[in-house]
């Protein structure tokens, strides 16, 4: 669908563009005729047109990151570490929401990433984009990570296993199914846990982050070495990304 429109809408415009000034018209005429003769070179102007528009986008994220370096990849309060936190040569910054189902799918991904590249830390950034029930499962996990590491996990998995958007009532409804501490819920509702939730906000819309799930990868106190990854992937895509950073 989005192939057509590109294309339809790049007709479009450039048939507007050939019309718009009849002194043109010789010119108008052979760009025409070329046109129909070959078709194809619109596709493949509006293909290169959106490559090109890509890497401009990588390399602004890029460099709104490099410029909040220590802010995005720090493991201050208010973000959610795994991995290694003691000597990690890599930092994987993620931003997620747990109503979003590729968010969901690289939860278990991140697993394999983290057992398969032990010199890696995960510095997580839970962000509601999908409302109410996003925000308060974001809160819960930061309320299940206060507990423990393995509280946060389980919590997460269930979570990935949902096959519907949560709102408030279906997150608590999945906290009690798993016999998951009631405390949660409590903490989750706290100051402290909606405050680590409008700081990520607030650092996405510095990052001009507009979708979920979004991975920036860097070695250890080197702003140069910053990857933007956006979307899911498989685990062996990700440390193909994680190699190229170490070297």
């Amino acid at each position: 669908m989005s192939r057509r429109f590109n294309v339809l809408y790049g007709l479009l415009c450039l048939c507007s563009i050939l019309h718009a000034d009849a002194a043109t018209g010789s010119m108008a005429d052979t760009v025409k005729q070329v046109i129909e003769q070959q078709p194809k070179l619109i596709y493949d102007a509006l293909i290169k047109y959106r490559q090109l528009e890509e890497q401009r986008m990588e390399k602004e994220a890029s460099q709104a990151v490099a410029d909040h370096f220590d802010e995005v990849f720090s493991a201050k309060k208010g973000v959610i570490l795994t991995g290694n936190t003691e000597n990690p040569k890599v930092v994987i910054a993620e931003f997620f929401d747990y109503n979003c189902g590729a968010c969901r799918s690289m939860i278990p991904v991140m697993h394999e990433v983290l057992a398969k590249n032990p010199d890696v830390l995960v510095v997580s950034r839970p962000l509601p984009m999908f409302g109410e029930g996003s925000r308060f499962a974001s809160q819960m996990a930061y309320a299940a990570k206060s507990f423990s590491d393995t509280a946060y996990q389980d919590l997460s998995n269930a979570f990935a296993a949902e096959k519907r958007v949560m709102d408030k009532n279906r997150v608590s409804e999945i906290v009690k199914a798993n016999r998951f501490s009631q405390e949660w819920v409590s903490l989750a509702n706290s100051p402290d846990m909606k405050s680590f939730v409008e700081a990520n906000q607030a650092l996405a819309i510095t990052l001009n982050l507009a979708a979920t799930p979004m991975f920036y990868i860097a070695a250890v106190d080197q702003v140069d070495s910053v990857l933007v990854s956006p979307g899911a992937m498989s685990e062996e895509v990700f440390s193909e990304l994680i190699d190229a950073v170490r070297q």
